[in-house]
């Protein structure tokens, strides 16, 4: 499954609601992204419907770093939240991508359907500069990340993630984030309290609060 980091000025702050559409491939967002660097990341996702893969997949999650972020203009990032691909059943998952090497994608065990909730989060190690790991339902998994860089000037993200797998696909999904909370170097978390909105073309954000919000296509 490729990455879905929100990479451009294009993705990010886009305010106004947009027209659906459908048969541009590609990849479409939508959901918040921090707007200062942050030391961690985390939500509760829960799917609101089955999700209706047509081509792709589809996803919720929370991560640090995209492309052209790393050293150099190199790719990195570290995401974690839950996938679905075409006719098959919500996984969890951990994806993480370092400089100048593929992209690994961990599907993790535990119930992923409509209506079940579980806490994901992304989270800087102590000591250990640009390293990161993620976490489900506060046990860690995956192994630890080293983004080179990513300690001074990574926002992280909440959002949702549609990719047509090139077919010009309309995948259906609507998630709930709640809880969204972004921690501090000192390892303190709050509630995420400034964040630029992510809405793509044939995406949706209805934010109740920064911290409460739902993320669908159209």
């Amino acid at each position: 499954m490729a990455i879905g980091a929100a990479t451009s000025a294009a993705v990010l702050a886009l305010a106004a609601p947009a027209a659906a559409t459908c048969g541009e491939t590609g990849y479409a967002y939508a959901g918040l992204e921090a707007a200062a660097p942050a030391a961690g990341v985390a939500a509760t996702v829960t799917a609101l419907s089955q999700p209706r893969v047509r081509g792709g997949h589809v996803a919720a999650w929370v991560g640090v770093g995209g492309y052209g972020l790393g050293p150099g203009g190199a790719n990195e990032w570290l995401q974690a939240g839950v996938a679905t691909l075409p006719g098959r059943a919500s996984r969890l998952y951990v994806e993480w991508k370092t400089p100048h090497r593929r992209a690994h994608v961990l599907r993790l065990q535990g119930r992923a359907g409509t209506g079940v909730s579980h806490r994901v989060a992304v989270v800087a190690q102590p000591g250990r500069s640009g390293a990161w790991r993620a976490y489900v339902d506060g046990v860690a998994v995956g192994p630890v990340v080293a983004l080179p860089g990513s300690q001074s000037h990574f926002e992280p993200m909440a959002v949702t993630e549609s990719w047509d797998g090139g077919t010009g696909a309309c995948n259906r999904f609507a998630y709930r984030f709640r809880d969204v909370s972004v921690a501090d170097r000192a390892g303190a978390w709050a509630p995420l309290a400034a964040a630029y909105r992510v809405q793509d073309p044939g995406q949706r954000l209805i934010a109740r609060t920064l911290a409460d919000f739902t993320a669908r296509s159209r």
